[in-house]
């Protein structure tokens, strides 16, 4: 391949099993074709690699690289190095796209002469499928603060949004961040921002796998996250103050979160388990802000007692998310 193509696709992949076929056929059915797709296996043992190789054969728009296991930000760097696109995407190697998400998102993008154009989605767990979305007011033209503001709002994932090559820069993810490193990425991408369009159709079927990162078991590397809120709502904080309370909130349930799952793994995490509880009342409570009452409650709830949190929390919700 010589001639630079419009976009390029980032997948890191590891160990997807069933679902990478129809990840990669996803972009394979795009109706726009001026793409590449870049593979970065990230030390699969369940036979990826064999299949990212296959698609080389296949198609000549395909990039195939292997790396030693090293994590989702490092296979995703390794992809922005390879990456030759004017417009860069972050697909994810179990979920995939409607036939038209590209050619639809490029439209808007040149319409707009946006920096970035969000995309909603489907979350699918099981046999489920579910609609996100939001208030229509919420669609449409924003500047980076509205950007950042809607990412913690709605949508805190890298594959959210289709950015370009020129707003991403040399932003990297922070390699050895096994929670929120996508959300992390983007915030740093949208600050730069001028001009962002968040488009309201759902063209992205975000599928929550049992081994996936946020659905899978409780991973010591997730704590990760825990040591970097603080420092995420202090930069924040000089830049817009309302991202800052978000950031806030979002670390908030994110403890909550990783929390319960330590404490529904069976290993002993009681130590670990005090350090998040402090981490959560350093930053709890959130005086002069208004919530909804559930989060309230929720929130004063683990504020009292973590582990009556766990409790209730495992006889109302069973195994949902928190």
């Amino acid at each position: 391949m010589s001639e630079q193509p419009t976009l390029s696709v980032i997948v890191p992949v590891y160990n997807p099993g069933r679902y990478l076929r129809a990840c990669v056929e996803s972009v394979f059915g795009q109706s726009f074709s001026d793409w590449e797709l870049i593979l970065v296996d990230d030390g699969s043992t369940d036979g990826s690699g064999e299949i990212c190789r296959e698609y080389t054969e296949r198609d000549g728009r395909v990039v195939f690289r292997s790396i030693p296991n090293s994590g989702v930000s490092v296979a995703r760097n390794t992809g922005l190095e390879l990456a030759r696109g004017q417009w860069l995407h972050f697909l994810d190697s179990d979920d995939y796209l409607e036939p038209d998400a590209y050619a639809h998102l490029l439209q808007i993008a040149a319409s707009q002469n946006a920096d970035a154009v969000g995309l909603e989605h489907w979350v699918k767990r099981g046999g489920t499928e579910t609609l996100h979305e939001l208030n229509a007011a919420q669609y449409g033209l924003v500047d980076g603060r509205g950007a950042v503001q809607a990412l913690y709002r709605c949508s805190p994932f890298a594959w959210a949004k289709l950015f370009t090559r020129a707003i991403v820069g040399d932003t990297r993810f922070t390699p050895g961040l096994a929670r929120g490193e996508d959300t992390e990425f983007a915030r740093h991408v949208l600050m730069r921002a001028e001009r962002v369009y968040l488009d309201s159709r759902p063209l992205y079927h975000y599928v929550q796998s049992e081994d996936s990162a946020v659905r899978g078991a409780f991973r010591a590397s997730q704590l990760t996250m825990v040591d970097k809120i603080q420092e995420w709502i202090a930069e924040l904080q000089e830049w817009d103050a309302e991202a800052a309370q978000l950031q806030r909130m979002s670390g908030l349930h994110f403890m909550c979160s990783i929390y319960f799952d330590m404490y529904a793994d069976k290993k002993n995490w009681k130590a670990k388990r005090r350090e998040v509880a402090a981490a959560f009342r350093r930053l709890y409570p959130q005086r002069g802000r208004e919530l909804r009452f559930s989060v309230r409650v929720k929130f004063l709830i683990f504020y009292i007692s973590p582990l009556l949190f766990c409790l209730l929390h495992r006889i109302l919700h069973r195994d949902l998310d928190v």
